[in-house]
């Protein structure tokens, strides 16, 4: 941003995993240098970028709501003794439209009238 030239813009930027927790859906609140939002979530391994990875219920769905506005970065190579920097590349928009996705986990929980 601040590249761009747009300064207020950089400083509006949000690490939102931290600073409001991790069930947003996104990582990163930032922006396009026209202004726009733009949400990111960040997705890293130290293997090559063809590894499987874990994408949440919620990290799904919130890609499909906001698919103009969102971006998975996948970052990979990442090495282990932190001299070299990783590679990347960038998902924009659905992600349930790009990739092969498979559940993994589900929640259990009783119904009312279950037994205990």
């Amino acid at each position: 941003m601040i590249d761009a030239g747009k300064v207020e813009l950089a400083n509006q930027i949000e690490h939102v995993s931290q600073t409001q927790g991790d069930g947003l859906g996104y990582d990163i609140k930032s922006f396009y240098p026209n202004g726009s939002l733009k949400y990111i979530e960040v997705k890293t391994t130290w293997g090559h970028g063809n590894l499987p990875f874990f994408l949440s219920q919620n990290e799904m769905k919130f890609s499909k709501e906001n698919k103009n506005q969102y971006v998975l970065v996948r970052v990979y190579d990442l090495p282990r003794n932190g001299h070299v920097p990783g590679k990347f590349y960038e998902i924009k928009g659905d992600l349930s439209q790009q990739l092969d996705i498979s559940p993994q986990t589900y929640v259990a929980r009783f119904d009312k009238g279950a037994k205990k």
